[in-house]
């Protein structure tokens, strides 16, 4: 899983944010707020990568789950694209062959394949693409 300052960077946006949709529950137990991650979602707490494993097993708190940034994994990204994994992997494929000037100066391929996937997914959906700082 890419926990990279970049791909953080990446998944800190409205378009990706915005596809964790399950609604909002508060969890006393654990001390958490506004609650609504599923085992398995990787999150940045601004410090580490965490993968949400259950409420028992969180000894931290209280704090509101709505300030961390979910890190999509490639499946879940792959789920965003489309709703058939083999039309979403024709499309993933289609964006890798494609020329990409920003990775002209480099191996000519992102980071990760999470990366990869997160700018197909901007690209394919939101006509946007990474400039190495920001979505545009």
């Amino acid at each position: 899983m890419d926990t990279s300052e970049q791909f953080i960077r990446m998944c800190d946006c409205p378009e990706i944010q915005g596809q964790r949709v399950k609604p909002a529950e508060s969890d006393s137990r654990c001390g958490l707020l506004n609650h609504n991650w599923d085992t398995g979602d990787v999150y940045w707490d601004g410090h580490d990568a965490t993968i949400w494993t259950s409420c028992d097993d969180t000894e931290r708190g209280p704090y509101d789950m709505t300030e961390f940034i979910w890190l999509p994994r490639p499946d879940q990204t792959i789920a965003l694209l489309a709703e058939d994994w083999l039309e979403a992997v024709a499309i993933f494929l289609r964006w890798f062959e494609s020329p990409k000037p920003e990775y002209e100066n480099d191996d000519g391929v992102p980071d990760s394949v999470d990366a990869a996937l997160i700018e197909c997914y901007m690209e394919h959906k939101h006509n946007k693409a990474w400039n190495g700082d920001e979505w545009e």
